[in-house]
């Protein structure tokens, strides 16, 4: 049996490709709020932008999502809507979530005795829902699983006759989601 290997596992072996990884979704990041600009930001805003960066490069040196990470991303959308009657929406709609993902990724496992979408990935969903409601969810998904196909064909086609499967971190793709979806509103 063949091991699964990622592109990005490839790119951030060393500290210096990790430390280059970083700069460039900084650089989504900027170009993004540059495009859009910064009209309607708000403190905690800005605040979960090194959070959401700090997922991206962990998630793809690590395959993992670390908890204090999803509950900084919950708590500052908490803050950030904090006051508005959707508050109660956001919170149930991200347990919600939460719950059902967390069943589906259970179920996949029993099935197929592989891992589908990690806990830290079912963390990260709910804890961006508490931001995005249950009408921005769609989006965030729709755009993280585009990236992370697009991202996965050309693993794939980059590795050919050395792996069969490939295994590519979630995080980054539902973090640049999450923020285009934030910051577009």
């Amino acid at each position: 049996m063949q091991t699964r290997q990622s592109p990005f596992l490839c790119l951030v072996q060393r500290p210096k490709n990790a430390a280059l990884l970083g700069l460039g979704f900084a650089g989504l990041y900027a170009l993004t709020v540059a495009l859009v600009g910064t009209n309607g930001m708000t403190l905690p805003m800005f605040l979960v932008v090194p959070l959401v960066l700090l997922i991206s490069v962990v998630d793809a040196m690590t395959y993992c999502i670390p908890d204090v990470c999803n509950l900084g991303v919950a708590v500052l959308g908490a803050w950030h809507i904090a006051g508005q009657a959707e508050l109660g929406l956001h919170v149930s709609a991200a347990l919600c979530v939460g719950a059902v993902l967390w069943g589906l990724s259970a179920w996949y496992y029993r099935r197929f005795g592989r891992t589908g979408l990690g806990l830290g990935d079912v963390k990260f969903i709910a804890a961006a829902t508490v931001w995005v409601g249950p009408l921005g969810l769609p989006y965030m998904l729709l755009i993280a699983s585009c990236a992370g196909i697009v991202v996965a064909l050309v693993g794939r086609r980059r590795f050919v006759g050395e792996v069969r499967q490939i295994a590519v971190p979630f995080g980054p793709f539902l973090a640049f989601g999450f923020f285009l979806v934030v910051v577009a509103g």
